[in-house]
């Protein structure tokens, strides 16, 4: 199956291959590439290296980077999300328990707006070496 994948992946780049070289036997002198060709070289680098489609297709690196990333969709802009401060100020009772390494106990009943004050004195408690 993989050797199948394998020499129809081959195919589509020797397809291409023959295409650029009918379309260049075929030009009237500096015309250039049809869009069409362009195409068909990027979409082979989701099976081969960018350096090795500009080698067989003897085509400009640089060009052939440029086109692909041209062609390659924006990622969509970052959205600003919004966090209202009354959706984590509940009008509810919040109630912590801590413990020291040392097995001292502290355990906090707070109401709304008190939470914000929590970080601190959790940091006392457990600072003071108990």
């Amino acid at each position: 199956m993989k050797q199948e994948h394998q020499v129809a992946v081959h195919t589509h780049l020797d397809a291409v291959r023959q295409a650029f070289d009918q379309w260049r036997s075929a030009r009237r002198g500096r015309e250039r590439i049809p869009e069409e060709l362009w195409q068909a070289a990027a979409d082979l680098t989701e099976s081969y290296p960018l350096s090795k489609i500009a080698a067989e297709l003897k085509l400009d690196y640089s060009r052939l980077r440029r086109r692909i990333q041209e062609r390659s969709p924006e990622p969509p802009p970052s959205r600003f999300v919004e966090v209202r401060m009354d959706s984590l100020l509940s009008s509810s009772q919040c109630t912590v328990h801590l413990r020291s390494p040392a097995g001292f106990e502290l355990t906090v009943h707070a109401c709304a707006g008190y939470e914000l004050q929590l970080p601190h004195l959790i940091e006392r408690f457990l600072s003071q070496g108990r």
